[in-house]
């Protein structure tokens, strides 16, 4: 019955134990084997070799283990492998692709597989989309990776490949996307690699790359994606990136590039305003060593991630930065940023997306209050302004931010009292005021009860619960008198003679340690009436 069978398909059953050799002895009317995603395990058998009609094999996504059977690279009529996402070990048969094949999509990513990648393998000149991706190849990118001329998409990230890019990548015309991330890949991209004009992807990400690539970058017109971020690249951020008008992600961090000399403002963002797809930008790590013009204001209204850590950056946040109305992450800190917050700030919003923003403008040299308008921000999930110089009180507004998680004002010089309108922030998991000039007690709703007493160092005039080992209310009155008496009793009071004067004071210090017996904490504590009378009677 199964001798005519064409089409198996078993994807996404849950299916468990080893594939019976004895399937494949007598199917070989096979086109289409299918059986991802499901709990196979074991080898996958050499039987599959017996399958001459096959042109579908999608086993990705079980558990199988050990060598990838050579056989399979012998099926001609194959046009399709996908054994991603398993256990599959040892190397790549060094004449795999030896016979004609019409094979368009290889995926062995994310398994086991090491040793070189063979150069045959570039004889599969049919080959679309080509994934060796996650797996611990070794060596150079083989030249002969230039006969794949009607390749599309390349994948050989997270391996450890060596070596530089070879020139020849330049002349696969039909490259739609490539991905050589996280690899140990030295010297430079190609001078003529942004010259294929169908380019929409590249990730060289996490590599060793160190020549500027810019002298062609912008003929690659069509490019969406484009990042280099954790290379060795140097010298001037080329302006020419603002010519990329399809942009979407530019990722540029951990580098050492730098912004002209010739001016102040750092000219890479008013370039970049040419692009109105961004959504996505990152610089942080690169010595910019500029200011922000006020053209950041004029970035794409899309853009929702604006990443410049540790970038030198001086000078202040123009107010047209709350003109980025979709921003998620807002992420400025460790430059040297002077000036005020400004409450434009406020303005941002995510609209309908679902996504918390994040706001870090830690470690500058921000002074001033924190405007009120942060409050606005109701999905506001990560504030962080620590680090800075602020000053003032910290504003009643916060506790309308009901999706805060994580607040860190710590390290500036704060004074008033923590508001207890932060009681009302239901999610907040990490509070952080330790080391500002905070006073009295420090709130016990809401969330309060889960803080450390770490959050409130720092503040010597706060008082709260034993638990935050800050004095306790009560105690810290006590404490503060009879010195705090000359704040709160009338001073003429304690003008006159010295000896009378002196007289008043323990007067009035006993009618106020007197009050404190009346407002203990539990009643039975409280004195009686009868006794404040006679206390009363003696201070006279």
């Amino acid at each position: 019955m199964l001798s005519k069978l064409q089409d198996l398909l078993l994807n996404n059953n849950s299916l468990v134990g080893t594939i019976p050799s004895s399937l494949f002895t007598n199917i070989t009317t096979l086109e289409m084997l299918m059986i991802e995603s499901n709990f196979f395990e074991g080898s996958i058998p050499e039987e599959t070799g017996n399958l001459s009609n096959l042109q579908i094999l999608s086993m990705g996504h079980n558990q199988f283990s050990g060598a990838i059977t050579p056989v399979i690279f012998n099926l001609s009529s194959l046009q399709l492998i996908n054994l991603q996402g398993n256990l599959l070990s040892g190397s790549l048969q060094v004449d795999m692709c030896s016979h004609p094949s019409m094979l368009e999509v290889l995926n062995l990513g994310s398994n086991q597989l090491q040793g070189h990648i063979p150069s045959n393998l570039y004889k599969c000149k049919e080959l679309r989309v080509l994934s060796l991706e996650r797996n611990k190849f070794t060596g150079n990118t083989a030249k002969e990776v230039g006969n794949l001329s009607k390749i599309m998409e390349i994948f050989l990230g997270g391996n450890n490949l060596t070596g530089t890019i070879p020139n020849e990548m330049s002349s696969l015309y039909n490259l739609k996307e490539i991905n050589l991330a996280s690899n140990s890949i030295t010297g430079s991209i190609p001078a003529a690699f942004f010259n294929i004009s169908k380019l929409e992807r590249v990730n060289f990400a996490s590599n060793k790359l160190s020549v500027d690539p810019s002298q062609t970058l912008s003929n690659a017109s069509k490019l969406t994606v484009l990042d280099l971020s954790y290379n060795s690249f140097f010298g001037f951020v080329p302006d020419l990136l603002g010519n990329l008008r399809s942009l979407r992600k530019l990722n540029m961090a951990n580098n050492f590039l730098t912004s002209k000399s010739s001016s102040t403002d750092i000219s890479l963002f008013s370039s970049l305003t040419s692009c109105k797809r961004l959504e996505y930008l990152r610089f942080d790590g690169n010595p910019l060593n500029g200011s922000l013009p006020i053209s950041v204001g004029n970035l794409s209204t899309s853009l929702q991630y604006f990443y410049v850590t540790d970038c030198r950056i001086k000078g202040y946040i123009p107010r047209e930065i709350g003109n980025l109305s979709n921003l998620i992450g807002l992420i400025l800190q460790k430059n040297e940023l002077t000036g005020t917050v400004p409450a434009e700030i406020g303005r941002l919003k995510i609209g309908n997306l679902k996504a918390p923003i994040y706001i870090d403008l830690s470690s500058n040299q921000l002074s001033g209050d924190i405007p009120a308008s942060i409050g606005n921000l109701k999905t506001l999930a990560i504030l962080s302004l620590s680090g800075n110089r602020l000053q003032g009180n910290i504003p009643q507004s916060l506790g309308d931010m009901i999706g805060l998680e994580f607040l860190n004002l710590s390290s500036n010089n704060l004074s008033g009292v923590i508001p207890k309108s932060l009681e009302k922030l239901l999610n907040l998991k990490v509070f952080n005021v330790s080391f500002n000039q905070l006073q009295g007690e420090i709130p016990n709703g809401g969330q309060f009860a889960n803080f450390s007493p770490q959050s409130f160092m720092g503040n010597e005039a706060l008082c709260g619960s034993a638990q935050m080992q800050v004095p306790h209310a009560e105690n810290w009155v006590k404490q503060s008198l009879p010195d705090a008496v000359t704040q709160v009793a009338d001073v003429h009071l304690l003008i006159g003679n010295e000896e009378r004067s002196e007289a008043n004071k323990e007067c009035i210090t006993s009618i106020f340690k007197l009050a404190l017996e009346c407002s203990a904490d539990s009643p039975e504590e409280r004195v009686g009436m009868k006794d404040v009378l006679a206390n009363l009677k003696r201070s006279n």
